[in-house]
């Protein structure tokens, strides 16, 4: 069965009613299992039709509709569904949920639960945050886009520190939300990689424990912002302009007015080249 016709029959075995609209869910019930009295544009589901039902869901799908929600499955993995019911389509939570990416700059180690762990370049750990009990770093140096998370080794970076990088993600890996409960959970300082575009640094402000932004000097960047991309700051600017102009922070406030000043922005993907050093601007 459907899993929204599961949840239709619930919502009925559960209800005190007997007479419902007959509409196409119900027409289809009565014509496949001859369940239920239609009344014109009515129907009655008896408590016998109910009962029945409830068999019916409970033969098919292992699931019984008369206690729980089948708003539960929403928040279930694969596996979980199964335990619930015969259907691991069912589960609402994505296959990758609660994993992030990770990595360590070039020539240093990721330390994590205890493991010292050199990784070729190109490559990262792939994990569940919630098994992360043992952090061997203080900050987290957050990627915006995963070309830059994956060529990271390309990119010269002036930094004093050696902090955890963690792809920010996207709808398949690493997702955004995972990606804020892993940083809450360890308080880690949050060095944020972003593109230097409107929607870039509100990304950047909105990270928890953000402390700086990776960039060239600012120097560098005003030059490099003279041959920026006109499209991006056209596209980004009606959706980012208040946020960056009421700013709290003077960074952000700085670089907002640079952008705005050519009305143009950069792609971290610029930093690849290795042609510039990325320094830390210090949100204040």
């Amino acid at each position: 069965m459907d899993k929204r016709l599961v949840a239709f029959i619930q919502r009925a075995v559960q209800s005190d009613r007997e007479l419902f609209l007959y509409n196409a869910s119900w027409q289809a019930l009565h014509r496949e299992f001859n369940v239920g009295s239609p009344l014109g544009t009515k129907i009655r589901i008896s408590a016998q039709d109910k009962t029945e039902l409830a068999e019916l869901v409970l033969k098919m799908e292992g699931v019984d509709v008369r206690t729980g929600s089948m708003a539960e499955f929403s928040s279930m993995n694969r596996h979980e569904s199964l335990q619930k019911s015969r259907q691991e389509k069912w589960a609402g939570k994505a296959v990758a949920s609660g994993r992030i990416l990770l990595k360590s700059l070039p020539d240093h180690l990721l330390v994590v639960n205890g493991k010292h762990i050199s990784l070729p370049e190109r490559s990262h750990l792939d994990i569940a945050h919630e098994t992360i009990v043992d952090l061997g770093h203080d900050a987290a140096l957050v990627v915006e886009n995963y070309e830059c998370f994956d060529r990271i080794h390309q990119i010269e970076f002036g930094l004093a520190v050696n902090p955890v990088i963690v792809y920010r993600g996207d709808p398949n890996a690493s997702r955004a939300n995972d990606v804020m409960a892993f940083i809450k959970s360890h308080q880690l300082s949050v060095l944020a990689l972003v593109d230097i575009d409107p929607a870039g640094l509100v990304i950047a402000q909105s990270l928890p424990g953000v402390v700086g932004v990776l960039a060239p000097s600012l120097t560098k960047l005003d030059a490099l912002l003279q041959n920026g991309s006109l499209e991006l700051y056209r596209k980004q600017r009606p959706g980012s302009e208040q946020a960056l102009r009421n700013s709290q922070n003077a960074l952000i406030r700085e670089l907002w007015a640079m952008i705005e000043h050519h009305q143009a922005g950069l792609v971290q993907e610029r930093w690849l080249d290795g042609d510039v050093e990325i320094v830390m601007h210090p949100m204040g």
